[in-house]
């Protein structure tokens, strides 16, 4: 188990898994820090990691960072946490007028402390088409112009995984995908559609997950969530999650 009494170590293990679960295009690493592009789809897969030790100035880290993000036609991203390497970073591009976006939640929870539910009317697949990723893409507000993006990362998960969905006249309602590396299960882009929300179609779909997730030797589960979330919150309060850390990011 990741030790919970080491914040530094817990925030590089979790980071670790997320990017094991949600593979990039490319990985750059640059003095202890990890440049992560994935043609712009989602923040965590096009950012800067600065979680490991680093010796070189900050400033031309900085600008070193900036050019390969410009020559890549992606916008420089920092994902920050209150364990970045060094510590002043978030500080110093506050003064280079770096902006603060997307604060996230990281929790994790105990999968033999929740009782878990098996509900019939939720759908299982562990390969994902075409035409299911169109529906996970617009049930997250993902543009059209990054299906190919999509397409590309979710064939490069190289862990098991479960996409769990919600049918109502041939149409998918809900989803939820389920990755299991290790001991842990990384759980994202759970969402309903908007006009089935506030009818338990998410807690059914988190019950799905963590249940394939248990049966197939994942003792925890780890997901990150919006902190202005609050439907979420309140869901994953009531399946047992308890948050670990904060990240957000410094873009420009």
């Amino acid at each position: 188990m990741i030790n919970l009494n080491n914040p530094a170590g817990l925030i590089r293990s979790v980071e670790q898994l997320s990017f094991n679960a949600q593979p990039c295009f490319l990985t750059i690493h640059y003095d202890g820090w990890i440049l992560r592009i994935a043609d712009g789809y989602t923040r965590r897969a096009n950012s800067i990691n600065p979680i490991y030790y680093s010796s070189l100035p900050l400033a031309q880290k900085i600008e070193w960072c900036e050019k390969i993000f410009s020559q890549l036609k992606q916008k420089t991203s920092f994902k920050i946490t209150n364990h970045v390497c060094p510590p002043h970073l978030d500080q110093f591009l506050e003064e280079r007028e770096y902006s603060t976006d997307a604060l996230t939640s990281v929790q994790l929870c105990d999968l033999d402390k929740i009782k878990l539910q098996f509900f019939k009317d939720i759908k299982w697949k562990e390969k994902s088409d075409d035409d299911f990723l169109v529906s996970y893409a617009q049930l997250n507000h993902i543009s059209t112009e990054k299906l190919a993006a999509v397409a590309r990362m979710h064939r490069l998960i190289s862990f098991p995984k479960i996409y769990a969905y919600k049918l109502v006249k041939e149409e998918v309602i809900a989803c939820g995908l389920g990755v299991g590396e290790r001991d842990y299960l990384g759980i994202f882009g759970v969402a309903v559609k908007p006009e089935f929300q506030g009818n338990g179609w998410g807690w059914k779909i988190m019950n799905s997950l963590l249940s394939w997730g248990k049966s197939n030797s994942c003792k925890y589960s780890y997901l990150q969530v919006f902190a202005n979330n609050h439907p979420a919150l309140r869901l994953y309060q009531k399946l047992n999650y308890h948050e670990q850390y904060k990240y957000w990011y410094r873009c420009k």
